[in-house]
């Protein structure tokens, strides 16, 4: 069934009638076509992003092959090549770095493959040349949702002072560096607060050691603030390993399953998981290709899907997103 968008629509009503489902291609020609998918990280973010790929996807008869760079910029290279070679007609790449992105998205367009970045992307004066699109989400808000949340904790609960530890991601570049920046920012307003050790990891399995390093070496830490995904349930396990539960409090980035159980969790840890809906990245980036094969403008060029925020006493939201996330 053919249904039209409206034109002229601002981004947030786009943004809108994607999350309701009604923005559907209207290019029969789309039938037949196939994508590939190169994610970043075979990780609970790329993981429900494809599910929105997929619900624009197969209405249309479009096939999906998925790669995984698993974070390294020479396995994203030879995962374009691979997508060349099979001839696909469009591609979804949410790229390791902007510096080295450049080079992979300009093999792509040279190859007549329509292009749209998911979450990462080049810089955006290098993409806007060489991809039709770029959906993504506000790093910066990411960072102001988790900073303000554990700046009213600070507060409420600590009398406005805190010694802090925070597990960064900003080896990954601007895409986490803008979330560390603006918690940085957030917590200016609890000036007695210091951070007084950092360490840099975006995997669970290296976030926790690390973390139980810095909570050993400074055991006057209260407040641990996180940047990404592994940092955040990297953190909660390094508490827990160190039975210092209910003595320090973790404020993280990215929900998933596991967040969503930490929440739930007594005695308290994580208090607020702020995520991406990278669902509604996926759709939007689908969409953004089925755009593209039918001539239309991509406007705006860059779709900045809106973050969403768990907090502790939200145990309704918390669940719903675990039935709707059920088995991921």
């Amino acid at each position: 069934m053919k249904k039209q968008m409206m034109s002229g629509l601002g981004a947030a009503l786009a943004l809108a009638m994607l999350a309701g489902g009604l923005a559907v291609a209207n290019d029969a020609n789309a039938a037949g076509k196939r994508v590939g998918v190169v994610e970043l990280y075979n990780n609970a973010y790329w993981i429900d992003a494809e599910r929105g790929i997929r619900e624009v996807a197969q209405p249309l008869g479009i096939s999906l092959t998925t790669l995984n760079s698993n974070g390294d910029p020479a396995t994203q290279s030879q995962n374009v090549i691979n997508l060349i070679s099979a001839q696909v007609d469009g591609v979804i790449i949410g790229p390791v770095a902007p510096a080295g992105a450049k080079a992979d998205l300009k093999r792509l367009k040279d190859a007549g493959i329509t292009v749209v970045c998911g979450d990462s992307c080049a810089a955006e004066e290098d993409a806007r040349p060489l991809v039709a699109g770029w959906a993504t989400s506000a790093g910066a808000d990411l960072g102001h949702g988790v900073g303000r949340v554990a700046v009213d904790y600070i507060k409420a609960k600590l009398g406005g002072k805190a010694t802090i530890a925070m597990v960064v991601c900003d080896s990954l570049g601007p895409v986490c560096s803008i979330r560390h920046e603006a918690i940085n920012e957030e917590l200016a307003a609890v000036p007695n607060t210091k951070v007084v050790a950092m360490q840099d990891a975006f995997q669970t399995e290296k976030a926790q050691p690390l973390v139980v390093d810095m909570l050993t070496a400074h055991p006057e830490v209260n407040v641990v603030v996180t940047n990404n995904q592994g940092g955040t349930e990297g953190a909660v396990a390094a508490v827990k390993q160190l039975g210092l539960a209910g003595k320090v409090v973790v404020f993280g980035i990215d929900m998933t399953n596991v967040a969503a159980n930490y929440l739930l969790e007594d005695p308290p840890i994580l208090m607020v998981a702020v995520g991406q809906d990278s669902y509604n990245v996926g759709k939007a980036a689908m969409q953004m290709v089925v755009d593209s094969w039918a001539g239309k403008t991509i406007d705006p060029f860059k779709r900045v899907v809106p973050v969403q925020k768990f907090e502790r006493g939200d145990k309704e939201a918390i669940q719903k997103y675990l039935e709707e996330h059920k088995g991921m």
